[in-house]
């Protein structure tokens, strides 16, 4: 399945490349754009009703067709470029995109993280009144338990909400916690039977 995921990546690396180098001409580029965006949007609208299938069926087929004869028309430049395409600016740019997203990826994993704990931490100013120890208590508490886990945030945001709104005392910031780790425990136990048994398979 690893496999299959990372070579999938390389293709859509690849023909995202061939794409962006090998363009057509900029008036075809100017007709072209803003004609596939609105046939995108027809669709989209056409798809949320089933009276309107017909209409959708269209539009995708258009857009597949579309997307093909770009695909083939900058393939087939890049086979008459193959000479600069080996060229060392070419690797450059074809590595260029996922090591964008490699590079972003802690920073928008991190605004994640940072929001869910904003919201997280807006229910404590929620339900019975709390005192700023006990609020700033449950803070540190939340943020040794979660880290920098979203799994962990999420889980307290689905599942104790209602703890988070009523806590009185530090007591009760520890109970609803004990309750995540434990629980937390239990899903890590029962992927790791999972796992084990699909290796049996």
């Amino acid at each position: 399945m690893q496999k299959i995921l990372a070579d999938s990546i390389k293709i859509v690396i690849f023909l995202e490349f061939l794409v962006n180098t090998y363009t057509f001409p900029l008036v075809v580029e100017l007709i072209l754009v803003p004609l596939l965006t609105f046939i995108a949007m027809i669709d989209v609208v056409a798809s949320m009703n089933k009276e309107h299938a017909i209409v959708a069926r269209i539009t995708t087929a258009i857009q597949i067709f579309t997307g093909s004869v770009i695909i083939v028309v900058a393939i087939n430049q890049a086979v008459s470029d193959f000479q600069n395409l080996k060229s060392l600016d070419a690797l450059r740019s074809i590595a260029l995109a996922p090591l964008m997203s490699v590079l972003m990826f802690p920073f928008i994993y991190i605004v994640l993280v940072v929001s869910k704990y904003e919201l997280v931490f807006m229910r404590l100013d929620f339900g019975c009144e709390k005192t700023r120890g006990l609020k700033r208590y449950a803070r540190c508490q939340i943020m040794m338990h979660a880290g920098l886990s979203l799994k962990r945030l999420q889980y307290l945001l689905r599942n104790h909400i209602v703890d988070l709104m009523h806590v009185q005392t530090e007591s009760d910031v520890e109970g609803f916690l004990d309750q995540a780790r434990r629980a937390g425990a239990s899903a890590v136990e029962r992927r790791k039977c999972e796992t084990e048994q699909a290796d049996k398979l």
